[in-house]
């Protein structure tokens, strides 16, 4: 699950760059992913994303979800997810100060995030499903686009989860 973390965080920033190849590989890799982790995704994303929850709720939710896994990925999905949840709430604190068309773009993004026939998808179409959405953007509205998305990288970067990113990343190496 922590992949389509990692995907999800940098298609945030592919979404608001559009046309960086580069972005485009490292957002979207090649490998399948396994339809297991795509549903587990969605779960993840419904609990998280369900503004009427605690954030308590939501690991309770979450620790719901991982039954039967080891007792060691569970405490390291419940710490992984409170920075999530944590990243997700300041998130969507930011939005409320977005313009209504800003706002919209990010609600059209999530539910993209949160539908699993997106994530069976080429990478190529995945950008260009996410190349739609920005489309009749103003400069200023695509300005505002980025400076949200930069915040969001920094915030990530804060809260340590691209550090788990770059650690889940070398522990799969070996």
């Amino acid at each position: 699950m922590l992949v389509l973390l990692v995907i999800s965080l940098l298609a945030g920033t592919a979404f608001s760059r559009p046309d960086s190849n580069v972005l485009l590989k490292l957002t979207f890799p090649s490998e399948k992913i396994d339809e297991e982790d795509i549903e587990d995704w969605m779960e993840f994303m419904k609990i998280v994303r369900n503004p009427s929850t605690t954030k308590e709720q939501k690991l309770k939710s979450i620790n719901e979800l991982m039954k039967g896994e080891a007792a060691e990925d569970v405490r390291e999905a419940l710490a992984e997810s409170k920075q999530f949840i944590e990243l997700n709430d300041w998130m969507t604190g930011e939005l409320k100060k977005a313009s209504p068309k800003v706002k919209q773009i990010f609600d059209k993004y999530f539910d993209l995030l949160s539908d699993s026939t997106f994530w069976k998808k080429t990478g190529k179409d995945k950008l260009s499903q996410l190349n739609t959405i920005i489309e009749g953007l103003n400069e200023n509205e695509r300005k505002e686009l980025n400076k949200l998305e930069e915040a969001n990288l920094k915030k990530a970067k804060e809260l340590g989860i691209l550090g788990l990113i770059a650690q889940e990343k070398k522990n799969s190496r070996r």
